[in-house]
């Protein structure tokens, strides 16, 4: 299939062999009247063969070229070409020999590798070739910047010997090695290490590469760090998570909400008709009722309607629970602790209280109007469930590592071990009291949730009980 010609030193063909005909669909005549020269369309092409002539004239023995023709049918091809110089048959005239034949697949074969080594050297994903043994032959630029690992470095070793680590999935990698064991084609996402120690993801695309004959060469992987991506989904499960906390925070509010106004409608219906029934004969038979009966009457209504303002006073202590309408400020401490004092003064009074204040800290970052109806529940309930004794209730500030500790101590009552979990849910009450409405406690843990911190009891029956709220350094920023 080689195409054979003889040429004098200027290019004029004098034998050309029937295979021209097969390769360029010219014949023998249509050649020799323009030339080899006359079929090629780029400039290069031209200038590279008359040079090879020129060389030829000059004393070269032996000259070789590759060169695009166009073929009659209007095709490009590509040609090679092999000059060589052959004795005369006429003296004193210089002759050719050029042996022709077909390198377009060949050409087309190179091009495509030299495509396929530039994409690999110039992107910025990892490219690695391993042997049949899984050792390294080949990585590009872009492995390198990617693990820190010079080519020098990792070629003869295995990936995974050095790439993994700690937080590396075992099951990923069994995955990749039965593929490779299977010689089979596999795509994972793993977690690999830089040479510095970095932990980066990887999502590799791996395939087995056989040679001509089918037999086995190695694995050609593309990797890709898709990081980045992992921390995108990481933050997007994080929001979905802190979205679905919410939402179910806010069910179970609505749903409390709802068994709130259902109790409370149902208890208020009761005073209220006591309160209607009982104002209906005190207009009805005034004139019949003797003082000491009006003042019975009467404060039998006044008992009912501070039930139902006791009532509604929950319902809308529990609806504003939770709900943070003002900014984080800065609040001293002395003159909040007296303020409350000034709330229940008269209670002390009254019940000859013994009220200590101790704040090791002067100031404090919280929500000023939750935090001070944190203190006033606290105290509040100190008061209220006091026992026999004088009640002495402590209230401190002590500083801790990462924020403070408010303490409410007292002698009072105290609450059962039983109990001491239970009272932070709400409407729960420690005993029966027209006074109680099982809201307090539980609006103190959402508050001290509010702040991101905790609460708890520690109590004794007929001792007393301490109640600690830790609540972290917080920022107004």
């Amino acid at each position: 299939m080689d195409m054979v010609s003889v040429h004098d030193l200027d290019g004029n063909i004098r034998y050309l062999s029937p295979a021209a005909l097969e390769l360029t669909g010219y014949s023998v005549e249509e050649l020799q009247r323009g030339g080899f020269r006359a079929h090629l369309p780029f400039l290069k092409d031209q200038e590279a063969y008359s040079n090879a002539f020129k060389g030829m004239s000059d004393g070269e023995s032996q000259v070789s070229l590759t060169f695009r023709f166009r073929t009659k049918g209007g095709m490009l091809r590509w040609f090679e070409t092999r000059m060589k110089k052959i004795d005369a048959i006429v003296e004193g005239t210089g002759q050719l020999l050029l042996v022709t034949r077909e390198v377009s697949e060949r050409m087309a074969t190179e091009e495509e590798v030299k495509k396929l080594s530039l994409i690999a050297r110039q992107t910025s994903n990892s490219v690695v070739i391993t042997d049949i043994d899984g050792k390294i032959t080949f990585v590009n630029p872009g492995f390198e910047i990617i693990t820190g690992y010079r080519e020098s470095e990792v070629m003869g070793r295995k990936p995974g010997d050095f790439l993994q680590g700690e937080e590396t999935d075992p099951a990923v990698v069994a995955v990749m090695r039965q593929a490779i064991a299977a010689f089979q084609p596999f795509s994972v996402e793993v977690i690999n290490y830089s040479k510095s120690g970095k932990k980066y993801w990887l999502r590799i695309f791996a395939e087995p590469m056989l040679d001509f004959e089918g037999q086995r060469l190695g694995f050609f992987s593309i990797q890709y760090d898709i990081s980045q991506q992992k921390e995108y989904e990481a933050k997007i499960d994080q929001l979905n998570q802190q979205l679905k906390r919410q939402n179910d925070r806010l069910e179970e509010s609505n749903s409390a909400l709802q068994d709130f106004a259902y109790v409370a409608s149902h208890d208020l219906k009761a005073p209220l008709r006591q309160v209607i029934g009982l104002a209906e004969l005190i207009m009805r038979k005034r004139e019949l009722l003797t003082p000491d009966k009006l003042e019975e009457l009467l404060e039998v209504i006044y008992k009912a309607s501070r039930d139902m303002n006791q009532m509604i006073e929950g319902l809308l202590e529990y609806a504003r629970s939770g709900i943070v309408n003002e900014e984080l400020q800065s609040v001293a401490l002395n003159p909040l602790f007296a303020a409350i004092q000034g709330i229940f003064e008269e209670e002390i009074r009254q019940s000859h209280a013994d009220f200590i204040l101790h704040a090791e800290v002067d100031s404090v970052t919280v929500y000023p109007v939750l935090f001070k109806r944190l203190l006033i529940n606290l105290v509040g309930n100190a008061l209220k469930y006091r026992s026999e004794a004088n009640p002495i209730i402590q209230v401190s500030c002590t500083r801790e590592q990462d924020g403070f500790l408010i303490a409410v101590t007292d002698n009072g009552i105290g609450i059962p071990a039983d109990r001491q979990e239970a009272i932070f849910k709400r409407f729960a009450r420690l005993n029966m009291r027209e006074d109680s409405n099982g809201i307090g406690l539980w609006a103190c843990k959402k508050i001290v949730e509010l702040h991101n911190g905790s609460i708890s009891v520690d109590s004794q029956v007929g001792k007393g009980t301490t109640f600690s709220v830790r609540v972290p350094l917080l920022t107004g920023d």
